[in-house]
């Protein structure tokens, strides 16, 4: 049987077209880049839940979720990061809660929002 394995200059060249992306790649991978609300120290999460108005009964939801997050920060964080909780009270108005979420995306700079009551909304 003939040895197919290929030799000479060519398996240099097809070693280094391969190998080539990855090589080029690495320093843009070494580099941290992260969407706005996140960083090295910090997550910055979001939420709207009614605290005053019809149901502001369901506010202890958005105060449970605060716990929550108190928790994981006593505990270290995520991966160290400490996440910053920032909730408003949208009064179980869709038009509020669209302006509250303006704020916290435009405004705070949240990385995302989380848990928002509400089925108009």
């Amino acid at each position: 049987m003939r040895n197919t394995i290929a030799r000479g200059p060519w398996a240099l060249i097809a070693c280094l077209a391969l190998a080539l992306p990855a090589i080029t790649q690495a320093p843009a991978q070494a580099q941290k880049k992260y969407d706005t609300g996140a960083s090295d120290t910090e997550i910055r999460i979001g939420n709207f839940v009614p605290y005053s108005g019809p149901v502001s009964a369901y506010g202890t939801i958005g105060k449970a979720h605060a716990a929550y997050f108190a928790k994981i920060n006593a505990e270290g964080g995520i991966n160290g990061r400490r996440i910053t909780y920032l909730s408003a009270d949208d009064a179980y108005n869709p038009a509020q809660s669209v302006e509250q979420t303006r704020k916290l995306v435009e405004r705070d700079g949240v990385l995302l929002m989380f848990g928002a009551l509400g089925t108009s909304h």
